[in-house]
């Protein structure tokens, strides 16, 4: 269903969006374990959806009484194929986390 961005005014869907870094996540896992951990907790605790355009969480129903006072007479809410956000994939998830393991895998091995 698309949303009114009330922060740069676009309509449309909304995307998943993340707060800081998978970088930062993936080198402080391998480098520093509690850090890391404490790092990721608060990285997916931050997952909310915002506007496709901005990433602004600031996004409301087109039905809404400030959506239709911002929105001009007339406006059609334009007809998106299909589009709904996907999930990561359990396969995409798992590959993800065996990469991290080995990463630290070889960081011990190294430091040996």
């Amino acid at each position: 269903m698309s949303k009114l961005c009330t922060t740069c005014g676009t309509v449309g869907p909304t995307k998943r969006v993340m707060k800081g870094s998978l970088l930062t996540e993936v080198v402080l896992w391998c480098f520093f374990l509690v850090p890391g951990l404490i790092y990721s907790i608060w990285r997916h605790a931050s997952v909310y959806y915002g506007c496709a355009k901005c990433g602004a969480g600031t996004v409301i129903p087109l039905d809404s009484p400030i959506a239709r006072k911002l929105l001009p007479e007339g406006y059609i809410e334009p007809i998106l194929p299909g589009y709904t956000p996907k999930p990561i994939s359990p396969r995409v998830a798992w590959g993800i986390l065996l990469l991290i393991i080995g990463v630290i895998g070889l960081a011990i091995a190294l430091s040996r």
